[in-house]
């Protein structure tokens, strides 16, 4: 197996039949398809060679015939060789995707299929043996999921890779942590000790998805219910969430490369995981210091990071998902006016930011 190159699926559990299929129909050409996953399909016949006593008695060579007889059969000759052209490629595509099969499966399986059976029938064998039965991968999946939440996180760009697969999981077979903000909030208990920030941000989107999630169940109550009225479904109070799985792995995955080798949950700040470059030491790594020497910005005056930090004061540096705070706004123009000095380095951080980025 070549790097970078995803491992086979090789079919030997129910778990494993839904994942295997998928890597099956990307694997077998397209052109048999039908043959290998639709009822009622037939592989092309062996065609056969036109002969000479077909266009003249007793013919036994092409100068046995007519004028009239050779041009006859030289159509049907080039027939026959189109129309096999047609089916020793239909045969090759149907042994490699045999292989394929062969390649991808158990050997107890592989022994219960049989040579002289057609691609259809080992599909539809593998299937009758292998794939799950109702809410079977449903139930997995809510045991893995749980499991995984109270694994062990001791490397958490590990465990993330693998939630992610979860979570994938997750909404393939609808589990309800999934299809509502539950996965969220969830996410954002295990991300507190990282990024304090992040976490109440993950909370309150949670909440949009669970509108959005009893909407949806809303329409389809309604469109089952026998005999009832079409109603206008209530709208939502708000904006719908952005975020979804692979949104939040990739945040978390930022989030983590702004930390120090070890952090813990005394040593986060609030709102850490926005704070790109903030080298400060934690709490933890400081017993001594004092909770009131703690770095309060001279701009906006809340706690937790510098002046060249400040998102009120550099709003190109507040997050998209993050609302404007007018009051800290108003606060910061005040201050900004009052005192020409804290105006000059606000200066200066933006000349040195510029010239940073042109380099």
């Amino acid at each position: 197996m070549k790097d970078g190159t995803a491992p086979r699926t090789i079919l030997t559990e129910p778990q494993d039949w839904d994942r295997w299929i998928k890597e099956l129909r990307a694997r077998v050409d397209r052109t048999i398809y039908h043959l290998t996953f639709q009822d009622g399909a037939e592989p092309l016949d062996p065609p056969q060679r036109p002969s000479y006593s077909s266009f003249a008695q007793n013919a036994t060579a092409f100068t046995d015939l007519s004028t009239e007889q050779q041009k006859s059969y030289s159509i049907a000759a080039s027939d026959y060789e189109s129309r096999r052209r047609e089916f020793l490629y239909e045969t090759k595509l149907i042994t490699a995707a045999k292989t394929t099969i062969t390649e991808s499966i158990s050997k107890a399986k592989l022994i219960s299929l049989r040579e002289e059976e057609t691609l259809r029938q080992w599909v539809k064998k593998l299937e009758a043996s292998t794939a799950p039965t109702k809410g079977f991968m449903l139930e997995r999946t809510r045991k893995l999921y749980s499991a995984h939440l109270n694994a062990s996180k001791k490397s958490f760009l590990e465990w993330l890779a693998r939630w992610g697969e979860i979570m994938e999981e997750a909404d393939l077979y609808f589990l309800t942590e999934a299809l509502t903000g539950q996965w969220l909030r969830d996410i954002a208990a295990i991300i507190r000790p990282y990024s304090d920030g992040y976490a109440t941000i993950f909370q309150e989107e949670s909440k949009k998805i669970d509108e959005e999630a009893a909407l949806a169940q809303y329409r389809v109550y309604q469109s089952l219910r026998p005999g009832s009225a079409t109603t206008q479904a209530p709208a939502l109070t708000g904006e719908s969430s952005s975020w979804n799985y692979q949104l939040v792995a990739r945040k978390i995955r930022e989030i983590l490369e702004q930390q120090p080798e070890h952090p813990t949950s005394r040593g986060v700040k609030r709102g850490a995981g926005f704070l790109a470059g903030d080298d400060e030491s934690s709490e933890e790594q400081q017993p001594k210091k004092k909770r009131g020497s703690r770095t309060r910005c001279k701009a906006c005056g809340i706690p937790g990071h510098e002046l060249s930090n400040c998102w009120t004061v550099f709003e190109e540096l507040r997050p998209a998902q993050i609302g404007k705070n007018n009051k800290a706004y108003e606060k910061v123009q005040k201050a900004l006016k009052e005192d020409p000095s804290l105006q000059k380095k606000v200066n200066q951080i933006r000349i040195t930011r510029n010239q940073d980025e042109k380099k």
